[in-house]
């Protein structure tokens, strides 16, 4: 009778620790497809600010060209008032 008690014991505790083994593989799981989700995240949130950051440095090229073209003495609006062309950093007079 006592072989059939540690037999019984021994399964509950085997139960036991089967469960808790996967009660923690599916936490790691989770855990490993958090971090798949945030790097992707992350990736796509660095190609908008990588965006960003060009079209800053264009508009700020921009201003940079309209604010010298007008600073210029002696030059008048274009005509039809778009200012500046700003192309590769160079500017140019007249409208687009």
């Amino acid at each position: 009778m006592v072989a059939v008690d540690i037999h019984h014991i021994l399964g509950i505790q085997k139960a036991k620790a089967d469960n808790k083994f996967f009660a923690a593989m599916r936490e790691k799981e989770a855990v490993e497809n958090e971090h798949k989700h945030l790097a992707r995240t992350n990736e796509k949130l660095l190609k908008h600010v990588s965006n960003l950051t060009d079209v800053e440095k264009a508009n700020s090229n921009r201003l940079v060209c309209t604010m010298s073209f007008y600073a210029e003495p002696g030059l008048m609006q274009s005509v039809d008032g778009d200012g500046p062309i700003c192309i590769g950093g160079q500017c140019k007079g007249g409208g687009i």
